[in-house]
């Protein structure tokens, strides 16, 4: 098997992933430490601004701050999982090439890159673990949304915004 077709195998899953997860991951990793850095300093406050803040918002910043250390928490998941499937899915190719004949001509050498294709193809479909990381991508990121709409809703409650809406006393 030629270094090309492994290079083919592995760029057609893994094209730009590892910068658009680590982007993803930094996301997480942002609003988890930021939902949980304005929960504790409010929670911690005794000066009336903050004090008031919190007083006004508690329960919201919770919210906000389990929100976040379960994206941040499903992101290391998800990691971990894309670590295993990688290891699982090398450690497959290397057998799979070890285990072929040395190709006497062209021909066949192509016939044995196919083989490695298709095996490759078939063993990435019957894992479970990418969709299990994309169920663990999507968890990480719907929770940091919400949790960064929660914190956006109690600074714009405790700024009295929705008065002029009439909306949320």
């Amino acid at each position: 098997m030629t270094d090309s077709v492994v290079q083919k195998a592995v760029d057609s899953n893994f094209a730009d992933a590892r910068t658009f997860a680590g982007r993803m991951s930094d996301t997480a990793k942002y609003i988890w430490v930021g939902s949980f850095g304005l929960f504790y300093t409010a929670l911690m406050a005794d000066k009336p601004p903050l004090k008031d803040f919190y007083d006004h918002n508690k329960h919201a910043l919770l919210i906000a701050a389990v929100l976040g250390a379960i994206a941040f928490v499903a992101d290391a998941a998800k990691n971990y999982s894309g670590f295993v499937f990688a290891k699982e899915l090398y450690n497959f190719l290397l057998t799979r090439v070890a285990a072929l004949p040395p190709p006497a001509n062209a021909a066949q050498a192509q016939a044995n890159d196919a083989a490695i294709m298709q095996a490759y193809n078939a063993e990435v479909a019957a894992s479970r673990l990418p969709p299990l990381n994309q169920r663990l991508l999507e968890l990480s990121q719907i929770c940091a949304a919400i949790s960064a709409v929660v914190i956006l809703f109690a600074f714009a409650r405790y700024l009295h915004l929705f008065r002029y809406l009439h909306l949320f006393p």
